[in-house]
Order: C-alpha cells, then sequence, then structure tokens
C-alpha cells in the first residue's frame, strides 16, 4: 500500500513500511534477503534492489524496483504492475516490445495509479512525486515515486 501522505510502502504480507528517507543498510535490514530477486551495483554509486511482493489485499505480486543513491538514499521506487514476475535482467531482454505493447502497458499503469491511488498521471507531495513514465527505447513502463534528497541533516 502506498501511503501518499508521507511516501511510505507497506508491505503488509512482511509486516513492513519502506521510507523515503530509508537507507540501502536499514532496507537490507529490514527485508527479509530471500526476496530480493536481484541485485544491480551501478558502477556510479547507484544500487538497484528488486523483489516481487504483493502491495495491495487480492492482488497478485507486481515487479519493484528500489534505486538508492551514491549517498546510499532510497531515491526511486519502480512499480511493473502490469507484469507478473520479476523485472528483466536489463533492458537488452525486451528486443521484442512493441508500440502497442507499449501503450498497453502504460494504459494498465495509469489504470493502477488511478485505481489504488486516485491519481490519473502524476502528483506532487512534499515528500516527492509520484506518476506512470514510459522508456521509449526500451519499451518499459511502470510507475515512479521519486522521493525529495533528503541529505543527511534531515534524517531522523
Amino acid at each position: 500500500m502506498i501511503k501518499l501522505y508521507s511516501g511510505s510502502i507497506i508491505f503488509r504480507d512482511l509486516s513492513l513500511e519502506v521510507e523515503p528517507w530509508m537507507t540501502s543498510q536499514e532496507f537490507r535490514n529490514r527485508f527479509p534477503a530471500d526476496r530480493i530477486v536481484r541485485e544491480n551495483a551501478l558502477g556510479n554509486g547507484y544500487l538497484w534492489l528488486d523483489v516481487r511482493e504483493r502491495l495491495y489485499e487480492g492482488e497478485e505480486c507486481i515487479p519493484i524496483s528500489f534505486c538508492f543513491n551514491a549517498d546510499g538514499e532510497l531515491e526511486y521506487v519502480d512499480l511493473f504492475p502490469q507484469h507478473a514476475g520479476t523485472p528483466p535482467e536489463d533492458w537488452e531482454d525486451r528486443k521484442s516490445w512493441s508500440a502497442e505493447e507499449q501503450k498497453k502497458d502504460l494504459k494498465a499503469c495509469s489504470a493502477w495509479l488511478l485505481i489504488h491511488c486516485g491519481i490519473t498521471q502524476s502528483a506532487k507531495f512534499l515528500w516527492g512525486n509520484i506518476g506512470t513514465f514510459t522508456e521509449p527505447k526500451s519499451g518499459v513502463c511502470g510507475i515512479n515515486l521519486h522521493y525529495r534528497r533528503q541529505g543527511k541533516s534531515r534524517r531522523r
């Protein structure tokens, strides 16, 4: 469940809340290691951790990617409600996408965002923003939460 007033994401099945200011170390300490399906440490200091979890009761598990910046702070969360299974290993795995498939995926993401968050395309909050996204080069579509940079001085 996404808490729009705080930007937190609740995983009821895990009794876990992921907060916008969470560090990669805090995430690893709280999130079950066997539920992280892929880790991608980029050469620029950014770290992506991919999971497949349920956000809302009665729904299927969806791929979710958490991006931690070079300072170790959670900066992005990408949701892929239109896909069952884990995210592709990289963009090269999506060689066969079509513009029609991308439009269908974007429409599914927009519908999911409207149903669960009451947002038609995007919205800004004190913690950051949320909205659909599409990458024309790769054919990837999803929903992105982008957190405002907290900085070490603003951490709790």
